[in-house]
């Protein structure tokens, strides 16, 4: 969707929408998607393009690999990018997991979910996603992977609640790590904490 001001100088896209889609199992090669809307620039005015939406697929019995699942923001060259969406799978041989990603540019800031499951076999800060946890959350999962054109930082950070002296935090643990992206710690009183057994990274 799209928004447009009233003197029409400019329309915002609008956020992708829930998806909830519970089977058996999920083949084929199709296209499920709660993509958000692009921005849209008039005049010399730019409007912010929508954020992705949030999806989740119970498949007990696997999720086809042709099945593409896309939640990705809008996004527009001459305006805002939006937001990146997320992924919850769940099947029997993969367990839970849950994805943060976007498509071919650096988005907005999405929070991770305040109500992801502790129990995750898999945590992903994918592709161009920009996440950003809470003082009081913990990125948590058997194994955690950061991509490596994403970030992670605290989210007052970002919304601007604290000032850049007071403390942050930014908490992960799992038994492995595949850290290649950004941890950002802003300020001096900023703090990483990671727990695991292996950490993996990558020089960016």
């Amino acid at each position: 969707g799209r928004w447009w001001s009233v003197d029409a100088k400019a329309g915002g896209g609008g956020s992708g929408g829930s998806i909830d889609v519970q089977a058996a199992s999920l083949r084929g090669a199709g296209l499920v998607a709660a993509r958000g809307g692009n921005g849209f620039y008039s005049g010399g005015y730019k409007s912010g393009s929508g954020g992705g939406g949030r999806m989740a697929v119970r498949a007990p019995a696997g999720i086809s690999a042709e099945v593409d699942l896309q939640v990705q923001g809008g996004t527009a060259s001459t305006a805002c990018a939006g937001s990146s969406g997320t992924v919850f799978t769940s099947t029997d041989a993969t367990g839970e997991r849950i994805e943060v990603r976007n498509a071919g540019a650096t988005s907005s800031v999405t929070p991770w979910p305040a109500d992801a499951p502790s129990t995750l076999a898999l945590a992903v800060i994918g592709t161009h996603a920009r996440v950003a946890i809470n003082d009081t959350a913990v990125l948590m999962g058997a194994r955690v992977r950061i991509h490596e054109t994403a970030e992670l930082s605290p989210l007052r950070a970002f919304n601007g609640t604290l000032p850049e002296s007071e403390a942050r935090l930014v908490r992960i643990r799992a038994r492995q790590i595949d850290l290649y992206g950004k941890v950002v710690a802003p300020g001096p009183n900023s703090t990483v904490s990671i727990g695991a057994d292996v950490v993996n990274m990558k020089r960016v």
